[in-house]
């Protein structure tokens, strides 16, 4: 196996955004959702009707529901 060369990069600015929590049984359905609202939002859709780079991975955090049958609740992160 042969090494790769890596370069890291500082970044001097960061900005976090997610969604409002969304309630789903489906990890999928609900990330989705998530990504979607978010996409719009970086592709113009915002109250200054700017796009934005999108230079991070989407991360979604889940809160577990108080049973099998239970939406649990997601928050996807930008």
């Amino acid at each position: 196996m042969r090494a790769t060369a890596m370069q890291f990069v500082g970044i001097t600015q960061t900005a976090w955004m997610s969604t409002s929590p969304i309630h789903d049984i489906s990890l999928f359905e609900a990330t989705r959702t998530g990504f979607l609202q978010l996409f719009d939002y970086i592709q113009g859709k915002n109250s200054y009707e700017e796009k934005i780079e999108m230079t991070a991975a989407v991360i979604t955090q889940v809160f577990p529901s108080d049973g099998s049958f239970c939406a649990s609740v997601s928050r996807v992160v930008l």
